[in-house]
């Protein structure tokens, strides 16, 4: 109950955190964000929160992370948990360090030995929201280890694109590149197109991912934003044609984006292509989407928005 509103005490909750605690700066595509209330439980129960972290290691663990959001943890005792013998009492250590000014324990903990206190660190510095530590989560998004390079990945979406880009660009060959390239794309596309478009042909998303927002879909969306402003001849620039070539091989899912691309065909008066995306999703899609294509007809814009 103590440690239940904080983001420390439970590890399958921590991408609903990072999606809340980056104040709304960072976006974890997908994931609704959590936010830790203004008082925490934990703040009238640290006395025995800490006496109970004497006690059996398991225990002990949990009872260091509870009261992580109350600052009232002192160095000495941050110092004291992460030389203990316990690994579970070590990575509690590791995590609510993040409310803490000193970042030594995260920092060692990004070269520790054992993968558990690597993933501890890659969610303390998501935690902290501290950029300076940006450089320690680009190693992590390559660590041999899955869970490690997951937890680092979604560390780093929760940070300001601003804070984060130089990181994201130089990991975009990475597992991840889906995610990364999506959110440097939201404001601009036009550096990303060609690795939009290749997001959306091969279906990509990473092997080792907490969830979301599906990461064609997104790339889909972008690029769909990207062109429906334009004309018929904008449109049928040869770079534009390829694009829109991309865009319909996507991995359908729905009904909404194959007729959000048709009305884009039927505004624009691209009558050949439209009759023949019509006749490629009638193929391509287990359902009828023939029903929305009709109400796209006529009226493309309500499509548009």
């Amino acid at each position: 109950m103590f440690g239940s509103d904080g983001p420390y005490f439970v590890d399958r909750d921590a991408p609903y955190w990072l999606a809340g605690l980056g104040k709304g700066k960072g976006k974890v595509e997908g994931i609704s964000p959590l936010k830790p209330s203004t008082l925490p439980a934990a703040a009238i129960a640290t006395k025995e929160l800490f006496e109970v972290a004497t006690t059996r290691p398991t225990i002990k663990a949990l009872a260091i992370r509870a009261p992580g959001r109350t600052k009232t943890v002192t160095a000495a005792q941050l110092a004291t948990w992460g030389r203990d013998t316990n690994v579970d009492v070590r990575r509690a250590a590791i995590l609510i360090s993040a409310e803490a000014a000193d970042r030594t324990l995260i920092v060692k903990a990004v070269a520790d030995p054992v993968a558990d206190l690597r993933t501890a660190a890659a969610l303390a510095i998501g935690f902290s929201q501290d950029p300076k530590l940006l450089v320690h989560l680009g190693k992590l998004v390559k660590d041999p280890e899955g869970k490690v390079k997951e937890q680092a990945a979604m560390s780093l979406m929760s940070f300001a694109i601003d804070e984060a880009a130089a990181t994201m660009k130089a990991n975009l060959a990475t597992e991840f590149g889906p995610l990364f390239v999506n959110e440097l794309a939201r404001k601009d596309p036009k550096p990303y197109l060609s690795r939009l478009a290749e997001v959306i042909e091969k279906a990509q998303a990473p092997k080792h991912w907490w969830g979301g927002s599906i990461p064609w879909s997104v790339s889909w969306k972008i690029l769909f934003a990207y062109l429906k402003g334009m004309s018929a001849a904008e449109l049928g620039t040869a770079a534009n044609t390829k694009l829109l070539d991309s865009m319909e091989k996507m991995k359908w899912f729905g009904s909404s984006e194959p007729t959000s691309l048709y009305a884009l065909y039927v505004h624009t008066k691209m009558t050949a292509r439209a009759k023949a995306f019509r006749d490629l999703i009638k193929k391509a899609v287990s359902w009828d989407n023939n029903i929305y294509f009709d109400m796209a007809d006529k009226n493309p814009t309500n499509y548009l928005q």
